[in-house]
């Protein structure tokens, strides 16, 4: 089944909007969004705190207290600094469904910990690329190309990888980007989540056509354009393709 998942960037307490990760432009309170977005039924949203400091679990509280933590029954996934099988235990028993761990930070080895307790599919792997000058996926700010990074995780693995075009994000989509993903995503054969520069009706509708693509996660413009997703939903050539593949739920 294929998703329609948000990511919602969070710096200094607020949702923001992000031009390639260097500059941001607040919108609004976390809460206000998380309640939007679960309003309009989006599949999953995924909290990316940017400004996380050395307590994750402070961090994640300062976000998330007791009465929206409660009123959230949407799928949650947060990430941000999160170092440790404790704190990742600690997050999903506060009402999470999932832990995100950054590729930069996180070798699959150092996963197997967690997974262990909490199960793979508790984790979430976000692997932002960048293309190399020979043309190469990497892993943004590791020496790991996409290639190797996903040959170190185990060959039946059950967690969800989301693969980000760095470069792109609040800028602009590259469809030939994620189409030339495919012998390397399908060698690995795992689950796989896309996002990055998605702007348009248009650009959902491609990512969605990839065979290998399980999701697609939208950042920037869900915070500029009202009813973004019953829109998605209700659109005749999404619908109907969603349909064919299984579609939303």
């Amino acid at each position: 089944m294929k998703k329609l998942g948000a990511t919602v960037l969070v710096k200094n307490q607020l949702v923001v909007n992000s031009t390639g990760f260097s500059s941001y432009r607040p919108i609004s309170r976390l809460s206000h969004t998380i309640l939007r977005l679960q309003e309009w039924e989006i599949d999953e949203i995924t909290v990316l705190n940017l400004s996380h400091s050395e307590s994750p679990l402070k961090d994640f509280n300062s976000l998330f207290d007791e009465e929206l933590l409660a009123a959230i029954n949407t799928p949650l996934a947060y990430g941000g600094g999160i170092k440790s099988r404790t704190e990742a235990e600690t997050i999903i028993s506060a009402g999470c469904e999932r832990v995100v761990l950054s590729g930069k930070k996180w070798r699959p080895s150092d996963t197997h910990e967690i997974s262990k307790n909490l199960g793979e599919q508790s984790i979430l792997i976000h692997l932002p690329l960048r293309l190399s000058e020979i043309s190469q996926y990497q892993v943004h700010g590791t020496e790991s190309s996409l290639r190797e990074y996903l040959k170190e995780l185990p060959s039946r693995w059950g967690g969800e990888v989301y693969i980000k075009d760095y470069d792109m994000d609040g800028r602009t989509f590259r469809a030939d980007f994620f189409q030339g993903l495919v012998s390397i995503v399908n060698e690995a054969n795992f689950p796989i989540l896309l996002g990055g520069g998605v702007r348009n009706l248009n650009d959902v509708q491609q990512l969605i056509d990839l065979d290998f693509s399980k999701g697609v996660m939208i950042g920037n413009w869900l915070n500029s354009q009202e009813l973004l997703i019953p829109r998605i939903k209700s659109d005749p050539l999404l619908s109907a393709n969603l349909r064919k593949l299984n579609g939303f739920k």
